[in-house]
């Protein structure tokens, strides 16, 4: 399961790093020199998303992703396969993240066990409808996974100790509101909010929306288990290439 590789990681290392990719995009092809980039500068878990053509808590960079994906032909289909191969050829853990209706219109159960054949670790679904939750949850457990929470500044003590209580491996903690990509100012009140989740939530804590680079990772120390990357990476890929990439991510800690 995922819980332990995550405790076990965090005996050598004050944070791990998530980084994040848009399966498809820029294409395929890249996307597996990408990954093979990320694997070799020690990142220590990776986020598959499901390109949709509505991705409304995605900011202008991830969105343009998903059009270019989706204009290119990364059918569900095709991530799957891409997914199952990235799993099988390097050792580190996959989550997938897409939106409630990329599950909903094929079928939670058969999807689900789709990712379970594929060895994905875990699954994100940022926007599932609450009543649909305990269901969910149980089914994707059932199916070997670990179903990943969200967790923003608006969600209650309560809610977050039933996120909590239906999750597995880590809580996903959104910096602030919004959509990804822009960055996030941290802070007092960011602090506060973070000791309230820890106190509702045994499960280690990622944070991410917003986060540039090393500075952001270095102030989540202590704070924090999980650094996210997402939308920085694309730009960095785009100007700079693999070479950039990986000095980037090389330079995080």
């Amino acid at each position: 399961m995922l819980e332990p590789y995550i405790r076990k990681r965090l005996n050598k290392k004050k944070i791990l790093v998530m980084t994040h990719l848009v399966m498809g995009y820029p294409s395929f092809e890249d996307g597996y020199r990408i990954i093979e980039t990320m694997v070799q500068a020690g990142v220590d878990i990776i986020e598959l998303q499901l390109p949709n053509p509505n991705p409304h808590l995605d900011g202008p960079v991830i969105r343009k992703a998903n059009r270019v994906a989706l204009k290119k032909g990364a059918t569900v289909s095709a991530c799957l396969a891409f997914a199952g191969d990235v799993a099988e050829r390097w050792d580190i853990p996959f989550l997938v993240m897409g939106y409630a209706d990329d599950f909903l219109n094929i079928g939670i159960p058969e999807l689900l066990s789709l990712f379970s054949k594929k060895k994905i670790k875990g699954i994100l679904v940022p926007d599932l409808p609450a009543r649909k939750e305990k269901a969910y949850a149980e089914t994707v457990k059932d199916k070997g996974l670990s179903p990943i929470f969200v967790i923003t500044p608006k969600t209650s003590l309560r809610r977050m100790a039933r996120l909590s209580a239906l999750g597995d491996g880590f809580v996903y903690c959104q910096s602030r509101d919004g959509v990804t990509g822009n960055r996030t100012l941290f802070g007092p009140a960011f602090e506060d909010r973070i000791s309230r989740i820890r106190k509702a939530t045994p499960l280690p804590l990622a944070v991410g929306f917003g986060l540039q680079g090393r500075k952001d990772v270095i102030y989540l120390q202590g704070k924090a288990d999980i650094a996210v990357i997402g939308t920085r990476l694309i730009g960095i890929f785009e100007k700079k290439g693999r070479s950039g990439l990986d000095a980037f991510l090389m330079g995080l800690r």
